[in-house]
């Protein structure tokens, strides 16, 4: 296993949620259901995009490499999380809720999504070319 691929997509997978969450937090209203289909749409195509180009550049145990980034991310996620809980004050953080858990399923897809989608692509990497001889 490529623990520095492992990492470094963990943490580019960390910072895009991040960002996407931080987003909607700052200019959505929490109640809205639209608002977090819509948000979490987005993560979904980000999420995709890095496990695709994760897979598509990994030949050797493509679905254990972007479980493994999951799971690190998952876990940096978490540790950020009780971090900013420990730190800011009370109500500025939110708790695990139902929304959390939609995310990990949306991430759960994404990363079932972009595995087919890089294996896919390497596949029609390794094909020569239609015409050429």
């Amino acid at each position: 296993m490529n623990w520095r691929k492992i990492g470094k997509y963990a943490g580019a997978l960390l910072f895009a949620s991040s960002a996407i969450a931080f987003i909607e937090g700052f200019c959505c209203s929490p109640s809205s259901f639209a608002v977090m289909l819509g948000f979490n749409a987005i993560a979904f195509l980000v999420s995709v995009a890095i496990f695709t180009h994760l897979v598509a550049g990994q030949s050797y145990r493509p679905f254990a490499h972007a479980l493994a980034v999951l799971l690190l991310e998952e876990a940096m996620g978490l540790a950020l999380w009780l971090v900013l809980v420990l730190m800011l004050p009370d109500g500025l953080v939110s708790p695990l809720d139902a929304q959390v858990f939609f995310g990990w399923l949306v991430l759960g897809c994404a990363l079932a999504a972009g595995t087919v989608l890089g294996i896919n692509l390497q596949r029609r990497a390794r094909q020569p070319a239609e015409g050429c001889t």
